[in-house]
């Protein structure tokens, strides 16, 4: 069902990465808000962190937050 079509890795506001894990996301920020959405679709892992703080790094965490997830699916 999903499958990337689009060589450059990006398509609808969506970073695709290059790995095989099948991990989109996509990180933004406006006027002293920030957030990260982190979307595993091998694994049905979904990492969402909102912030209103500019001064918070929002992909860090929730990069963070998928790996402890993905660690506790494993065990």
């Amino acid at each position: 069902m999903y499958q990337l079509h689009n060589p450059t890795g990006y398509g609808y506001g969506w970073f695709n990465q290059t790995e095989p894990d099948g991990t989109v996301y996509h990180h933004g920020g406006i006027n002293g808000f920030t957030s990260s959405f982190v979307r595993d679709l091998k694994r049905g892992i979904t990492v969402i962190v909102l912030s209103n703080t500019a001064s918070m790094t929002p992909s860090v965490l929730s990069g963070e937050l998928h790996k402890l997830a993905v660690r506790a699916e494993a065990s």
